[in-house]
This record gives structure tokens, C-alpha cells and sequence, in this order.
């Protein structure tokens, strides 16, 4: 176990005896792009290790090695040599501050837990649990019946990763050129007839594969494609239409869908009599 980064957020009301704080942790995108690794450029003590700060661009923090603690790390606290468990990490002086003791943290390895560590939970999940090289995670459940859950790899998911994932895949054979494209698919409501989407997504240019995964028994009925030749001007195309099929693999020039105003513009309206209503009223003298 190896420490990756941290993020930070404020609390700002910290003289309260509890605070709820609720926000998603996302790895950024070019996390794994050492180039723009902001410690690239920092250096930190020789106490400590220059680790990226996820939740900032282009920020970093210090992180005191193994039993230093303090601002720059210039404390050494030796009860880390025999606090914690061998596979955990121990960061010396970070709790019970508040009543004057200095006490290791340690941090545990997903298969242990205990102030120390010292604890073992292999027990509680079985090595079959989860299937196709899923991973067991252990879980708080106040139920007390599942103590575990499966973090599955792509492309399969279920409870215990059972299940895999089927696919659309789209070829686009077209020369259209355009700014941005926009790929909607849906499924048709049987009782009201109305489309529902279930994924959209955004692409610059017209891509020439596009891909969706679904956890469904069956793929999105329909695809509708929206080309943008500019910020004003854009075109409807019909990608395909297959209903109650568990998986699409197309190859498909879209199809244009013209506007009903279209149409109207090229009918020469004279022709038709406009359409007149006749009320009759019955007065009485």
C-alpha cells in the first residue's frame, strides 16, 4: 500500500461537535501524466515526500514519511517502529491532539482495521465472492448481512461481477464535415410512444466509432446523430433503429432527417384554399 495524493477541502464551521461533508473524489484526468506532475517542479524536506494535491491544479503538499510528523516534519515519533501493523501506514502525532497525547494514525490495508491494524478480515469474504478477477471490498452494513462488496473490472458488473457488459458499436461512413456532433440514444416508452434517453454524449468533429456499454438486457432502440456546422446551423441524421436487440454492431451512413418546414417551403401553397369556418347564429326578436 503506497500513498497516491490527497485532496483538500475546507471546514467551515469547525467549532461545531460534528460536521457532515458530502463531494465525489475523482482522480484528474492527467493523473497519470508525469510531465505535468506538479512535484516536478517542488521539492520538499528530507523528511518528507512531494505528493500531488488532487483537489487544486497544479498544487502539491509534503507528506512526512513514516513516524515524522509536525509543519515540516521535523518530529519524530518512535512508537511507529512498533504501533502499527507491518502493511499499514503509520503518520506519527495525528490523533488525539486535542487532549495533549501524540499518538500514531495508522492507516489500514483493505483486507485489516483497528486503531493498529492488528485486525483481520479475510474471514468475511470468501475468495469465489467475486467473479472475473473482481475485487472484495469491505463494507460497513448495519443489517449486519453484507459485509463486502465486489469493485468489478470493466467490462462486467453484478454484485458479485457476474455479469457482462454488452455493447453498441457504431461505424459512421460518412465525408460530412462538421464542428461538434452530438449522439443521443433511446428507448421507445411501448404505453405512450415516447422516446426516453438513456446516454448522450458530446464529440468534437464526426467521430468514426463510437462505443456505449450498457448493464441492460437490451440496447437503445434508437440512435439520432446531430451535426453542428456551426454555433446556429445544425442537421438531424438517424444512426439506427433496431428494437429488442441485446447488442448493435453497425456500420451506418446516417441517415438525413429533414425538418417539416422543409417540405413546406416547397409546396406552392397558392394551390390550396385556405381553410374557412361558418358560424351560424340564431338571433331572437
Amino acid at each position: 500500500m503506497a500513498e497516491l495524493g490527497a485532496w483538500d477541502y475546507p471546514i467551515y464551521f469547525d467549532f461545531l461537535p460534528s460536521y457532515r461533508f458530502a463531494t465525489i473524489l475523482r482522480f484528474p484526468n492527467d493523473y497519470t501524466n508525469i510531465s505535468i506532475n506538479s512535484c516536478r517542479k517542488h521539492r520538499c524536506l528530507k523528511n518528507s515526500i512531494c505528493r500531488p494535491l488532487f483537489s487544486k491544479t497544479n498544487s502539491y503538499y509534503c507528506s512526512c514519511k513514516q513516524g515524522y510528523y509536525g509543519k515540516h516534519c521535523q518530529f519524530r515519533n518512535e512508537q511507529c517502529h512498533v504501533y502499527c501493523s507491518a502493511q499499514s501506514i503509520c503518520k506519527g502525532g495525528y490523533r488525539d491532539q486535542d487532549i495533549g497525547i501524540q499518538r500514531p494514525l495508522c492507516i489500514c490495508p483493505r483486507d485489516r482495521f483497528g486503531p493498529r491494524c492488528n485486525l483481520r478480515l479475510n474471514s468475511f469474504c470468501p475468495k469465489d465472492r467475486c467473479q472475473n478477477n473482481g475485487t472484495c471490498l469491505y463494507t460497513y452494513d448495519w443489517t449486519g448481512e453484507t459485509h463486502f462488496r465486489c469493485v468489478c473490472q470493466d467490462p462486467f458488473y453484478g454484485a458479485r461481477c457476474e455479469y457482462e457488459k454488452t455493447s453498441v458499436n457504431i461505424r459512421i461512413n460518412s465525408t460530412e464535415i462538421v464542428s461538434v456532433t452530438t449522439m443521443q440514444l433511446f428507448d421507445i416508452n411501448r404505453q405512450t410512444l415516447q422516446l426516453e434517453i438513456r446516454h448522450q454524449e458530446v464529440q468534437s468533429s464526426l467521430p468514426t466509432f463510437i462505443r456505449y456499454q450498457y448493464n441492460e438486457e437490451y440496447a437503445p432502440s434508437l440512435c439520432l446523430l446531430k451535426f453542428y456546422d456551426d454555433v446556429h446551423s445544425s442537421r438531424y441524421f438517424i444512426g439506427y433503429f433496431q428494437p429488442s436487440v441485446t447488442a448493435i454492431n453497425v456500420t451506418t451512413k446516417p441517415l438525413y432527417c429533414s425538418l417539416a418546414q422543409d417540405y413546406l417551403q416547397q409546396l406552392n401553397m397558392s394551390k390550396y384554399i385556405p381553410l374557412k369556418t361558418y358560424f351560424l347564429f340564431v338571433l331572437r326578436i
